[in-house]
């Protein structure tokens, strides 16, 4: 549930090393519903990952150029049963836009993206949020365990009545000497 093959998307660009400029820039044209396109993928001919080519390399590089000649290495990749909170630190580290999902053999399977780790952020302040007032739900408990949740609010519930105390006592000081100030 909490993996990289679970953050990943599968719509993404891929091509060949040899494949040139210009049939890149005609498949992205050709495909207006992946949104994917701040990294190109190269795949050699197994269909391994060997590199990354940014879209300013794509744009400023002439029409007849190979992916081969203006790939990158890929620095940073993870597998599908990567935890989220590794996939956050790699992404948020290194400020990757498309990090590549791969399989034991090298095989690009899916890439996340700089979104989907943003909510991936989100969700996991929420958990710690949620864990630390004790109202989290755990998934799979069949009964309501009642000591259970309220050890885990007591702490915050005697703070939050503590507060309160020392609130109205320093109100009901303050209006005694309050008429005399005047």
């Amino acid at each position: 549930r909490n993996t990289a093959g679970r953050l990943m998307t599968n719509e993404f660009f891929a091509f060949q090393m040899e494949t040139v400029i210009d049939e890149v820039s005609n498949c992205i044209r050709n495909s207006p519903g992946i949104d994917l396109i701040r990294r190109v993928f190269v795949l050699d001919f197994k269909g391994e990952l060997k590199g990354v080519v940014s879209a300013r390399s794509l744009i400023i590089s002439s029409s007849g150029t190979q992916l081969r000649q203006i790939m990158q290495q890929v620095e940073h990749k993870v597998f599908p049963n990567t935890t989220r909170e590794e996939v956050v630190d790699i992404v948020e580290r290194y400020k990757i836009p498309a990090l590549p999902v791969v399989d034991e053999e090298n095989f690009l399977i899916g890439v996340i993206t700089y979104e989907d780790v943003v909510e991936a952020i989100e969700d996991i302040a929420d958990e710690t949020i949620t864990r630390m007032a004790g109202t989290s739900e755990h998934v799979g408990y069949s009964s309501y365990d009642v000591i259970r949740r309220f050890l885990s609010r007591a702490p915050w519930l005697l703070v939050t009545l503590f507060a309160g105390l020392v609130s109205a006592a320093v109100m009901a000081y303050f209006q005694k000497i309050a008429p005399s100030l005047l």
